[in-house]
This record gives C-alpha cells, sequence and structure tokens, in this order.
C-alpha cells in the first residue's frame, strides 16, 4: 500500500463514512495527518484508512480493532462528546517490528439516528519510550554511582526544588530525605551564609552556569563544619535544561589552615612594619651624635704636637666616626627604599661617570686592601641611559663594595660596560671566594650575609639597596656564581637611551 493512498484492504467505504469525511476540513485532517488515522464502525470495524497508516499490519480479510490491538472494542467510551480513550499500546508493523503506540479513539459528530463513527490515532512512540528509558536508566545508574560517593551529593530540578541527597549527606545531616528536600536543608546552613548561598543559586539557575562556593552546614553532632560546593547544569538529550547536580566537600581543615597562615601573614606584615619604624628611628638617633663626635675629633688635631698618644686616638675616632656613618647611611637608604621615600633625580647619564664616580666611592676599601679595578669601555661608544646619577652610582659602588670583600688582598676587579639591544649593562667581576650555591637565592635579602668575613663593617645590605635602586629605574640586578671557591658575576642592567 503506499504512503498517500487509503489502505484498498478496508472494508469498502459506506455512506456512513463518505458523510464523516465529506468536510473539505475533515477530509485533509484524514489524508494529511501524519500519524496514522482509522475511520472505524460501531463495532470497531476499519471502514479507511489514511496514507500515513500504511505502516499497520491490518488483516485484509477483516480489520478490526480488536484484531488490530488484542483489546476488546471500548463500547460506549468513545461516543461523541466523551472524552476520548487513551491507551500505550504494543502493536506489531508490516515489516513484523514491534512499536510502542499511543492509541487515541474519539467519536465522530453524528446525528440522533445515524450510525457511530469514530476516528483512531496511532502515533509511533517508539523513539520517545527509547530515549526516555535510556534517560532513565542513566539517571538510575548515576543515583546508584551517587549513593555510595564519599562526598555529598544533591539534585535539584529546573524550578530549583531540591529533590534528592544521597545516603552520605543525610548521613552528615543526621535527618531523612523528607526533611532535606525543598529548601529544608537550608535549614542546616549558617545564618551569615544563607543569604549568600541563596543569591549565588539565584543567579546562577537564572544564568544556567556552573558554580562553586563555600558555606558553613550544620553536622549531625551539632558542629558548623565548612563545605566546598560545586554545582552543574542537567541537560537532558534534547538539550533541556533539567536543573543542577552538585557535590559538597568537607574543607574545614583546609580552611582552619588559611586562617592560621593568613594571620601568620598579618603577624609578619606588622614585624616588618615595626622592624622599619625601628630602623628609621634608630639611624635617626645614630646620626645625631655623629656629628659632636667628628667635630670634636677634629679639634684634638690643634693638639697632635702636644702629646703622641692624642694624635692616635684622634685617629681612632675619626677612623670610627666614618665607619659609623657609612653604617647610619645604610640603615637610612635601606629604610627609605623599603618604605619607598626615594625620590629620583632624573637626567641624562654617562655610563662612564657612573663608573668612575663608584669607583671614587669604594677607592679607600681598594686602597686599603690594595685592590685593583680594571674597567673595559669603548670610548667612542655612546653609553647613555636616564636616571639618578647619585643613586646609580650608590648601586654600583655596592655591586663593587662587595666584589672587593670577597675578593683576595692585591687581587683585581673587573668593571665592563656593555650596550645590549634594549639595555645598558654594567658586569662586575671578581676572583674572590665566591658565594655557595644554598645562599645564592637568597643573596638580595635585607641583612643577609654570606662567607667568612662578609659580616666585617658591613649590615648587609648593599645588594638589597642596589636592586632596588635599579628597579626603580626600570632595571635589575643579578648575581651569578659558580659555587663557593669559584668567581662571582653582578650585573646592574638600565634601560637603554641613545641620544
Amino acid at each position: 500500500m503506499s504512503d498517500d493512498a487509503p489502505n484498498p484492504a478496508m472494508h469498502a467505504p459506506t455512506s456512513a463514512t463518505a458523510t464523516a469525511l465529506s468536510d473539505t476540513l475533515a477530509r485533509t485532517f484524514f489524508e494529511l495527518h501524519p500519524d496514522a488515522v482509522l475511520v472505524l464502525d460501531g463495532a470497531g470495524n476499519v471502514l479507511q484508512a489514511n496514507g500515513a497508516a500504511a505502516w499497520l499490519d491490518i488483516d485484509p480479510s477483516g480489520a478490526n480493532f480488536a484484531r488490530m490491538t488484542g483489546i476488546a472494542w471500548p463500547h460506549g467510551a468513545t461516543r461523541a462528546g466523551a472524552e476520548r480513550w487513551n491507551r500505550r499500546l504494543r502493536l506489531s508493523g508490516r515489516d513484523g517490528q514491534s512499536r510502542q503506540v499511543d492509541v487515541s479513539l474519539f467519536g465522530a459528530e453524528r446525528g440522533a439516528h445515524e450510525e457511530p463513527l469514530y476516528y483512531c490515532v496511532l502515533r509511533d512512540a517508539t523513539a520517545s519510550v527509547l530515549a526516555a528509558r535510556a534517560g532513565l536508566e542513566g539517571e538510575t545508574r548515576s543515583r546508584a554511582t551517587s549513593e555510595s560517593a564519599p562526598v555529598l551529593v544533591w539534585m535539584c530540578a529546573a524550578d530549583m526544588h531540591y529533590e534528592w541527597f544521597n545516603r552520605s549527606w543525610l548521613a552528615f545531616r543526621g535527618r531523612s530525605l523528607g526533611h532535606e528536600v525543598g529548601e529544608g536543608w537550608l535549614e542546616g546552613v549558617h545564618d551569615e551564609d544563607l543569604e549568600r548561598v541563596r543569591s549565588i543559586h539565584a543567579h546562577c539557575f537564572e544564568q544556567r552556569e556552573p558554580f562553586t562556593l563555600d558555606y558553613r552546614l550544620l553536622r549531625q553532632d551539632g558542629a558548623w563544619r565548612w563545605m566546598l560546593e560545586t554545582g552543574v547544569p542537567r541537560i537532558g538529550q534534547d538539550g533541556s535544561f533539567l536543573g543542577y547536580i552538585g557535590t559538597c566537600v568537607d574543607i574545614t581543615d583546609r580552611k582552619e589552615l588559611e586562617d592560621r597562615l593568613a594571620e601568620r601573614t598579618r603577624a609578619l606584615r606588622l614585624s616588618d612594619q615595626r622592624r622599619e619604624e625601628f630602623l628609621a628611628k634608630l639611624s635617626h638617633e645614630l646620626r645625631n651624635p655623629l656629628g659632636p663626635i667628628a667635630n670634636a675629633a677634629t679639634l684634638l688635631r690643634a693638639f697632635d704636637h702636644v702629646d703622641p698618644r692624642l694624635a692616635a686616638t684622634r685617629a681612632i675616632i675619626e677612623r670610627q666616626v666614618d665607619r659609623l656613618r657609612r653604617l647610619v647611611t645604610d640603615l637610612v637608604d635601606v629604610t627609605q627604599i623599603t618604605r619607598g621615600r626615594i625620590v629620583l633625580q632624573r637626567g641624562h647619564i654617562d655610563a662612564a661617570g657612573i663608573v668612575d664616580d663608584a669607583i671614587d666611592e669604594v677607592r679607600a676599601t681598594l686602597d686599603k686592601r690594595g685592590q685593583m679595578v680594571h674597567v673595559e669601555r669603548d670610548e667612542a661608544a655612546p653609553y647613555h641611559c636616564i636616571g639618578d646619577a647619585q643613586r646609580l652610582s650608590q648601586a654600583l659602588a655596592a655591586l663593587l663594595d662587595n666584589a672587593s670583600k670577597f675578593s683576595a688582598v692585591d687581587g683585581t676587579i673587573g668593571i665592563a660596560i656593555v650596550a645590549r639591544p634594549q639595555t645598558l649593562e654594567f658586569v662586575v667581576t671578581d676572583t674572590g671566594s665566591g658565594i655557595s650555591t644554598e645562599f645564592l637565592p637568597h643573596v638580595f635579602d635585607l641583612f643577609s650575609q654570606d662567607g667568612p668575613g662578609a659580616s666585617e663593617g658591613s649590615l648587609g645590605v648593599g645588594l638589597t639597596i642596589a636592586k632596588r635602586i635599579a628597579e626603580l629605574h626600570g632595571g635589575d640586578v643579578r648575581v651569578d656564581g659558580a659555587g663557593a671557591g669559584a668567581s662571582t658575576t653582578a650585573v646592574l642592567s638600565l634601560p637603554r637611551f641613545d641620544s
């Protein structure tokens, strides 16, 4: 039988059938309906079928509702004006395959003395049944897995109605599923977290997006536990939004550790602040008496000829005052830099001038140790940068002083000016005792020192000051070494400026 012609195996159309389908609208409905449509008489005999009914396995010798469906004809339940008769039945098709079919039966409007007629619509529901069954099986497997999960699992519908919690959740809360469904679970959320939880849930449900939040949940023993909740949307096979599924993990131990670390961090910051304040006050208090002591030592020069012992005493005082002045200057500089109170006097600088000034600044130390400085530079090359000449000389002098401290007496320290495409580098090398690999990552830490004699006349702030000054100029300082017993290289790099 073709898909677009009535089935010739049906009973011959009667006048009653013709009357039922005489209306143009009824005829169009009958012929073009996508589902199988049959016209039946009062006994359930098939009078006519549309083209979409070609898949039905109908007996040509006597097509009848009872033979076709395997159930008795529902007399009286399908008269015109009554509610239609609906069933889902399993029927065999012409191809021998079994199908799930939604069968609807309703009466046609007829006169009081006319033979009753009925329409029977059969819709193949096999695909939707299989899809629903697959979804149910998947949901069942998912819930079975979630029931045995050690984490707390919940599920809610698209209307935000919480409909299921796994056994781990119920055991944690010490309540039944009936008490937790709906908004019952919110009774266990801490009052301080409740509004935030409601707000985040409402926003994410509206946007249908995943979310993560933490809140305190009351455990069955009365203890408040911090939970990390993660929710993801549930999407059906047809793309429809089904709601959310989520998990909760107890993170109380992690929260307590984070709180301890945060408190420790606050304590360290307060300690650093107090240390900086102490250093600032100490440097100020130490600087005040140095002037009078230096002046007194100068006055003693007038008595050098009176007593040689006075000359020796005066020399000792002057040396120690100079030493104290350097230490106090370092303290002042490091406190100003760490507190961000350094103001740079920027200008165009010749790199050679920075080197000369830095060597002059440490000349006394170099002469005392009998050390030489070898400078490599191209006198014809225009090495320029922009910055504070005094501060940059101070930074380079700190590198030279450090190299001198760890180099042998009568040794040689090298300085090379190297122009890179984007930077200008001052490379300081020594042949000293080197820096241990364990200490190398800490060379720029405040007050850190390493090696024999490292603390002699020093606070261990030189490299820290040099690096901070370079950073204020948009540059950097790095120190490279091959370990104890090997030479060390310190590089001060600055952004290059070519006029």
